[in-house]
C-alpha cells in the first residue's frame, strides 16, 4: 500500500501509515522498516515485535519518524504490560518522535480520546 501511494503520486512523507490491533503491529513494522521517510506512524491496541532488538530493524529513514502509540490499561486481548514494554521500547528506539498513550479503558477498542489523539497527529504530522 506505500509503494501504491507513492506510484499514485504521493510523497513517503506525506503517509501516515495506522492501524488498530494486529493492525497496528503491521504498521509499527511496515513504517519503520520502509526504505523511504514516511510522515507518522499509529497504532491503537497493538504492540511492538523485535523488542529486543527493534532500533536494528528501524530503517535509518524512518529511525525518528513521528510515531503515536496508544493502548488501553485493561484491554483484555492485549494485555496492559506488553502494551507498558512496548511503549517503552518504542520510546528508546525513537526518542522524542513518539508519543505514547495510555488510556482506562476496560475493552479491545478505540476510545473516542484516542481517536482524537490520533486526528491531532495526523494534522501535526501533515500540516
Amino acid at each position: 500500500a506505500l509503494e501504491a501511494a507513492e506510484k499514485a503520486g504521493v510523497p513517503s512523507d506525506r503517509i501516515v501509515i495506522g492501524g488498530f490491533s494486529q493492525g497496528g503491529v503491521v504498521a509499527l513494522l511496515a513504517g519503520l522498516s520502509y526504505p523511504r521517510k514516511l510522515g507518522g506512524i499509529a497504532s491503537i491496541s497493538g504492540w511492538a515485535t523485535y523488542r529486543d532488538d527493534l532500533a536494528s530493524k528501524t530503517n535509518p529513514a524512518n529511525a525518528a519518524v513521528p510515531c503515536i502509540f496508544c493502548s488501553g490499561t485493561g484491554d483484555p486481548v492485549v494485555e496492559f504490560a506488553l502494551s507498558k514494554k512496548s511503549g517503552e521500547v518504542l520510546e528508546s528506539a525513537l526518542g522524542e518522535s513518539v508519543s505514547v498513550m495510555q488510556v482506562k479503558r476496560s475493552e479491545h477498542g478505540p476510545h473516542p480520546s484516542e481517536m482524537q489523539a490520533v486526528q491531532a497527529f495526523m494534522i501535526k504530522c501533515l500540516g
